[in-house]
């Protein structure tokens, strides 16, 4: 049976690995931490496991792609619908977007009269099924052939045609431009944008700002948070008789005769076939002179600026707060470098992770890695991480004290160094690709590469971040993998 090394055990390694160990491939899985999860993971202290970010699920309806992976896998994972999306809160008003589209516009007609939500959101309805059957073709870039470019141009060329405005022009212009949106409207749609694309509405594609605006009316949480997710993985795999090798990185990759042996610090290994689930700025570092050579991975410089502050909580109220997501309207968080702080709260009916009014919290807002300068060591890298803590701490204070907060304790603060120490991303960098058109999606590293049987599948690989993109990448390759019958 061939061999399959997969470099990561974040979703995309797990996913891919247990599609593949399903249809019995041999697959094995190098991870340079003990823990599972990648930027999608979870940390503990003392009893409450606390997801590390603003992780999300999403693509759970019927013919979404992480519903069609729990389908294939026959994966009976438990999880817990947040029916109100995300409230979005500023001084000024609270916006609950995401429960259905005819409250959202209700909503909005409330905070901004002078706007017409019926007339955009009822848009954005009906264009998100566009959107999603051209983000469905993206498999065609993702493996370039003659015949997939051929089927690309061919097929609903007419449908495809009259979608070229979405993809050539901004979420802006297309759509808050012409209903003259007002700096507040258009405030609140880049904050969501922000979390969703790493884009704002005059630089995301309007394709991809569909999905973005639309990504609260489709939000999960996985009951025992991401843990449970990565641990049913896991198990699926070991079931499959597939191999994941926790605390171990992979040091080196060469490729002799049509085999790719990897070495780490406990092993030398032998594969038939490599993919990559960790992103090509770190990859570059582990594969030799001469792979990296033929490799040529496709590093681009937008892929090196957005990383995460992050503090996390335990709070206990007299009264329950309503909802999971939060988005607080706030442009003066400690080194952030965007007009938003995001708040994830456990899910009110998940009592694996709490019980009645307890709830975890994680808050996580975006920065500049790049400028980003103080060291661990430092005296003041401790004064700013006080600071970050204190801040958010406010920020809960403000928002949630007429629950009647009766604890609020803080348990560890993140930043770009602590991602960069436990996600071994060079300076911290995450997010992956932003979605922009000033560097437009088509031009960053595409799964196949130039190297017969490695992949990349990474959020810095097309389409991108978020579990959505990443389910829909691993279904994908699979689909490759079956069809060519490479294995």
């Amino acid at each position: 049976m061939k061999k399959i090394a997969i470099i990561g055990a974040g979703y995309s390694g797990l996913s891919i690995a247990a599609l593949l160990a399903k249809y019995g491939y041999y697959v094995t899985v190098f991870e340079k931490h003990g823990e599972l999860g990648g930027c999608a993971g979870y940390f503990s202290r003392g009893k409450d496991t606390f997801d590390a970010g603003a992780t999300t699920l999403s693509g759970l309806r019927d013919g979404g792609p992480f519903r069609k992976i729990l389908d294939v896998l026959d994966l009976d994972v438990d999880v817990l619908e947040v029916e109100d999306g995300i409230r979005i809160i500023s001084d000024e008003h609270e916006l609950i977007i995401g429960n259905s589209i005819d409250s959202t516009i209700e909503q909005f007609n409330k905070v901004f009269p002078h706007f017409n939500s019926e007339s955009f959101w009822k848009q954005m309805k009906e264009d998100q099924d566009r959107a999603l059957n051209l983000v469905s073709n993206l498999s065609y870039i993702q493996f370039p052939s003659v015949e997939n470019i051929s089927k690309l141009l061919t097929t609903e060329l007419f449908s495809k045609l009259r979608a070229l405005p979405l993809i050539t022009k901004s979420f802006y212009d297309v759509y808050l431009k012409p209903l003259n949106a007002s700096k507040e409207v258009e405030k609140v749609i880049d904050e969501i944008l922000m979390i969703s694309t790493q884009s704002t509405s005059k630089d995301v594609p309007a394709l991809f700002g569909i999905l973005g605006v639309m990504y609260p009316f489709d939000l999960w949480c996985a009951t025992g948070g991401m843990k449970s997710l990565m641990y049913e993985l896991k198990n699926l795999i070991k079931r499959y008789d597939g191999t994941i090798y926790l605390s171990e990185k992979v040091e080196k990759i060469n490729l002799e005769k049509d085999i790719f042996h990897i070495e780490t610090a406990k092993r030398k290994m032998s594969f038939d076939y490599v993919i990559s689930c960790v992103p090509n700025f770190s990859l570059e570092n582990i594969v030799d002179g001469g792979l990296k050579r033929q490799l040529n991975l496709n590093v681009k410089k937008t892929l090196k600026k957005w990383s995460a502050i992050t503090s996390y909580f335990v709070m206990d109220t007299e009264e329950e707060i309503p909802g999971t997501y939060y988005q607080f309207l706030i442009s003066d968080a400690p080194f952030g470098k965007s007009r938003s702080i995001f708040v994830s709260l456990s899910h009110i009916d998940d009592e694996v992770r709490t019980k009645g009014n307890r709830r975890l919290v994680t808050i996580s807002y975006h920065t500049d890695a790049t400028e980003w300068k103080l060291n661990e060591r430092d005296e003041d890298y401790k004064k700013a991480k006080e600071c970050i803590k204190l801040f958010c701490e406010r920020s809960l204070r403000n928002v949630f004290e007429k629950y009647k907060i009766t604890q609020i304790r803080n348990t560890a603060v993140g930043t770009p160094l602590t991602f960069q120490r436990y996600t071994n991303r060079e300076k911290g960098f995450l997010g992956g690709i932003p979605y922009s058109l000033s560097d437009p999606l088509f031009l960053h590293q595409r799964t196949k590469t130039s190297v017969s049987n490695f992949y990349c599948l990474s959020d810095t690989t097309i389409p991108g971040q978020s579990i959505y993109s990443l389910s829909l990448s691993s279904l994908n390759l699979l689909g490759y993998i079956k069809k060519v019958s490479l294995i």
